[in-house]
C-alpha cells in the first residue's frame, strides 16, 4: 500500500510539473528536462499497468523503460550545462564537446563489455549503463557547479532547483547501485521503499523551484571565464605546434 501510494503521488507531482510548465511557458526554456519528465510519467504508467495486469513481465518492462530514462537523463545534464554557460560560447562549446565525447565513450564501453561477456543480459547491460552514466553525471554536475561558484556566475531559481533536484536524484541512485552491488537482494528489499521516497523529495524540490518562471539574471560584471577559455585554447595550440615541430625534427632524416 505504501509503495503504491508513493507511486501515485510521484505521478501526480510529475503531471503537476508538466501542467505548470505549459502554463508558464517553461517547455521552450527546458525542453529536454520536460521531455525527460514526460517520459518518466509515461514510464510509470506503463510499469504500473504491467505490474497489475502482467506481473510476470514486470522485470522486462522495467529494464526496457529504464534504458530510455537513463539515456534521456543524460540529456538533463546537457540542459543544465546549456543553461548555465549559454552566455559564454567558448566555454559552452568546450563543455558540450566534452559531454558528447563522454557519452560516446560510455556507450562504446558498455557495448564492448556486452559483446565480450559470456552471456548477454538486458538487466546487466542496462544496470551497467545506468551505473556508468549516473557516475559520469555526478562528476559533470559537480564540475558545472564548480564553474558557477568559481566564476561567481548567477543563475535563476529554476536552474538552481533543477541542479539541486537532479543532483539529489543522481546521488541517491549511485548509493542504490553501490549498496545493491555489495548487499544484493537484502538491500533491494529496503530500497523498494526508500527509492520512491527519495524521488518524491526530488519532485517536491522541482515543484518548489519550477512552479513559476525565474530566468537566469543578467550578469552584473563580465566574469573572466571566456578569457580563461581563450588562454587555455592558445596554450593548447602552442603545445600542439611545439609537439608537431618536435616530431618533425625527430623523423627528419
Amino acid at each position: 500500500m505504501l509503495t503504491q501510494t508513493l507511486w501515485w503521488l510521484g505521478m501526480a507531482l510529475e503531471l503537476t510539473l508538466l501542467l505548470r510548465a505549459v502554463r508558464n511557458n517553461l517547455l521552450k526554456t527546458f525542453p529536454i528536462f520536460y521531455t525527460y519528465l514526460a517520459y518518466v510519467l509515461v514510464e510509470s504508467l506503463v510499469r504500473f499497468y504491467v505490474y497489475v495486469q502482467f506481473p510476470s513481465f514486470y522485470g522486462l518492462s522495467y529494464w526496457v523503460t529504464q534504458l530510455g530514462s537513463t539515456l534521456l537523463g543524460y540529456g538533463v545534464v546537457w540542459e543544465i550545462c546549456r543553461q548555465a554557460v549559454a552566455r559564454y560560447p567558448g566555454t559552452f562549446r568546450m563543455t558540450r564537446n566534452a559531454i558528447v565525447l563522454i557519452f560516446v565513450i560510455v556507450i562504446c564501453k558498455v557495448v564492448v563489455s556486452s559483446l565480450t561477456s559470456e552471456g548477454w543480459s538486458l538487466a546487466q547491460t542496462t544496470g551497467e549503463l545506468e551505473r556508468d552514466f549516473r557516475t559520469v553525471q555526478a562528476f559533470l554536475i559537480l564540475a558545472i557547479v564548480g564553474l558557477l561558484v568559481h566564476y561567481r556566475i548567477q543563475i535563476g531559481r529554476n536552474l538552481r532547483g533543477m541542479i539541486w533536484g537532479y543532483g539529489f536524484f543522481i546521488g541517491t541512485s549511485i548509493l542504490n547501485l553501490t549498496f545493491r552491488s555489495f548487499l544484493g537482494e537484502v538491500f533491494q528489499i529496503w530500497w523498494q521503499y526508500l527509492q520512491p521516497v527519495a524521488y518524491v523529495v526530488v519532485l517536491l524540490i522541482w515543484c518548489a523551484t519550477l512552479w513559476s518562471s525565474h530566468p537566469n539574471p543578467e550578469p552584473e560584471t563580465d566574469p573572466r571565464i571566456e578569457q580563461d577559455y581563450q588562454s587555455l585554447v592558445a596554450a593548447t595550440r602552442r603545445r600542439f605546434r611545439q609537439a608537431r615541430a618536435h616530431v618533425g625534427r625527430t623523423v627528419r632524416p
